[in-house]
Parts: structure tokens; sequence; C-alpha cells
């Protein structure tokens, strides 16, 4: 039984040992990527990934625009950002007290049941185990965030000292990321120039 890589041999086609050597190429790493194509599909000379790049330049952006924030803009920010997480930690609230009448209802009811049977006890314990459980990691208040309006001058040092964090790690990933390509573009290079008189 032929392999994928040896299918057009166990056919009858004629497939040169340079044609060979490039389609077995696919099952290491610098070309790896391409094992799901086609076995013919010819093998590209590869291109760094824009994901870094393009995050890099976003954080620029966002570097810039807190660098160039007037401090009434900033206050504005924070305001807004602060009444975002009143009116969340009002609704997540709103709902625990929900959640939990709906738990104690429920609770309540499967004390009161009396089971038909002694074999049907662990049924019972185990439907109030599995409720008070829920109520103590689904209703409990002190899980939810404490709503903090951030100083506008210390929100904003924040903010630049992160995103100048974040544009050092986009530049030090984009970088591995460019070495990486380079390294599978060579080793792809090195292969064919050892095939070409074969």
């Amino acid at each position: 039984m032929p392999t994928g890589y040896t299918s057009e041999i166990y056919h009858g086609e004629e497939v040169s040992p340079k044609d060979f050597l490039l389609t077995c190429a696919r099952a290491f790493g610098a070309t790896i990527s391409m094992r799901e194509e086609p076995l013919n599909a010819e093998i590209p000379e590869f291109e760094p990934s824009n994901y870094y790049k393009d995050a890099l330049t976003k954080e620029l952006s966002e570097l810039d625009r807190y660098t160039n924030m007037s401090i009434k803009e900033v206050e504005m920010v924070v305001d807004t950002l602060y009444q975002n997480q009143l009116n969340e930690y009002k609704k997540i609230s709103d709902n625990q007290k929900q959640l939990l009448k709906r738990y104690t209802k429920l609770l309540e009811c499967i004390k009161e049941w009396e089971p038909p049977t002694s074999e049907h006890i662990s049924l019972k314990e185990f439907a109030i185990d599995q409720l008070k459980a829920s109520i103590k990691t689904d209703c409990n208040p002190s899980l939810i965030r404490e709503v903090v309006r951030h100083d506008p001058e210390e929100w904003l040092k924040m903010k630049i000292e992160k995103t100048r964090d974040d544009i050092e790690w986009y530049k030090q990933m984009y970088q591995e990321e460019v070495e990486r390509v380079n390294r599978r573009n060579e080793w792809i290079k090195n292969l064919r120039e050892s095939v070409i008189g074969i």
C-alpha cells in the first residue's frame, strides 16, 4: 500500500528524485504548514505573518494617542470607564440576586421533598449539595470586582507604561517571527540547491 508520498510512483508515474525529495520535505519543520495542501503544490518562499507587525502598529498609535491626551480628555475617559464599570457591577449584582432567589426557592422545595424510598435519600442529598455549591459560587457578591474610579494622571501613566511594554513585546515577537521565516526559507533554499542535479 503506497503512502501519500509514494502514490504517484505506485500508480506508474515518473517521479524524479528532486520532486520526490521536495514532496517529502512537507513532513519537516520548514514546510510543515503545507501538510494539508496538495503534494504537487509548489513550495513558496514564506513571508512573516503580519499579526505582530499589525499589533505593533496599533500599539504605536495607542501610545501616540495617550501621550497627546489632555488631562481633560483623560478625565472624560476615566469617568466613562467608571460609569461603565458601575453599570456592569449593578447588572451582575442584580443577576446574582435573581439567581439566588431561584436557587433558594428550589433548595427549599428539595429540602421539603420526601424521598419515596431509602435508596432515594442520596439523590436528595446530592441535589441539595449541588444547589448549595452553586449558591456559593454563583451568588457570592465578594466575587464581583470592586469598582474603582482611577486617578486620571495615574491611569494615563499606567496606560502609557503598559503600551510601551506591549510595544517592546510585539517588536520582539515580530523579530522572532522574521528569524523563524528566514530559517525556514534558508532550509528550503539549501534543499533546492542540493537537488538541482538529481
